[in-house]
């Protein structure tokens, strides 16, 4: 059993199993407080799962458009294959965009006037969970 600070366990080596118990104290030097119970993370380390893209933002609107851009997800071996927009009006069925090798992508055909709500998620071996969702609403025609 190894005691390591916040600073040291983002250096831990990656896709090892890690047994992870959190502890609170005031300073470092006093004795360590109540700890969480433990937990395994050895199966989301081994499975290349990505964290999700963040600051999603719509950096222009048109009435049949929008250019998306976002934050790259973390992935324990720095190799995401691609990401994929989930966008849904209300009331309709969820479209899926691909989107290889950028974090900046426009979806066009969209209806004027109309809300969607928008979200991102990037993939590895697997899909990771997706952002927190923005909603946008098209331009008038």
């Amino acid at each position: 059993q190894k005691y390591v600070m916040m600073e040291e366990w983002m250096k831990m080596e990656p896709c090892l199993p890690h047994l992870i118990e959190v502890c609170s104290s005031v300073v470092p030097s006093s004795s360590p407080g109540l700890f969480s119970e433990p937990v395994d993370q050895t199966d989301s380390l081994l499975k290349d799962i990505p964290s999700f893209p963040i600051g999603l933002i719509a950096e222009y609107i048109s009435s049949t458009s929008v250019v998306l851009s976002w934050q790259p997800a973390y992935s324990t071996n720095d190799i995401i294959r691609e990401y994929q927009v989930s966008y849904t009006m209300p009331g309709g069925s969820e479209q899926l965009h691909e989107v290889q090798n950028s974090t900046r992508t426009e979806l066009t055909s969209l209806e004027p006037h109309t809300d969607y709500i928008i979200r991102v998620r990037a993939k590895m071996d697997e899909f990771g969970e997706y952002c927190t969702p923005i909603i946008i609403h098209t331009e008038e025609i």
